[in-house]
Order: C-alpha cells, then structure tokens, then sequence
C-alpha cells in the first residue's frame, strides 16, 4: 500500500505532535483514500514548529513575538504592553509552548479530519 504522504512529511509529523497523535494521524492517513494527498500538502504548510515557537518564546517571549506565533493575539497585546507580565507570563510561557504548538498542529489536524478524534 502507497503512503498518502512524503517521507519529509512524517518526519514533521512527528516532530510536530505528541507520538501518540503522529501515530494516530500517520495510521488514519495511511488508511484515508489517496484523495487526501491533496490536503496534506496544504497543511504541511500550516503545521507550527514546536522548536521555533520555543525559540521566539525564549528570546522575544516578552513582547509576545511566542504567542503571537501561536495565533494567541490577545495575550501577545498582553504581554507586549506588560513586557511579558512583568516577566511572569514569559517564564510560564517558557515551559507552555512547546506543548501548546503541538496541541495546536493536532486540533487543526482534527479540525481537518473529523474522523480522526
């Protein structure tokens, strides 16, 4: 059976969601008719980088460049104008990213395909 999917694909899958999820969607999309080629290389671009959202967060977490990266706007402005809540939002957003891109890339993918929950 053809994979739906590109090699490059898994790799960022897996990197991208908690090993269970990957396992989850890799399984589903494996299964899925070939139709769905399609939409996966439209979300390859969307996916987040767990790394880079911890990278943004580390450096410029304080003026929301993190959030804002995860599509959390209201508490970019938050932290913009606090300079990341007085250096409290930032610490916590330190230790909160990572999981929170991966548990973005996951509900976009769910969002997607409905029959993957």
């Amino acid at each position: 059976m053809s994979k739906n999917y590109t090699p490059a694909f898994e790799a960022k899958i897996r990197k991208s969601l908690k090993a269970e999820n990957a396992d989850k969607l890799l399984g589903f999309l494996d299964s899925a008719d070939p139709k769905l080629a399609f939409t996966v290389g439209l979300l390859d671009k969307k996916i987040l980088d767990p790394k880079k959202a911890f990278l943004l967060e580390l450096f410029f977490g304080f003026l929301g460049v993190g959030s804002m990266y995860l599509g959390n706007k209201g508490l970019a402005v938050i932290k913009l104008l606090t300079l990341g809540g007085c250096g409290v939002l930032w610490i916590l957003g330190i230790f909160t990213t990572v999981s929170a891109a991966k548990r973005k890339n996951w509900k976009m993918f769910v969002k997607t395909y409905p029959n993957l929950k």
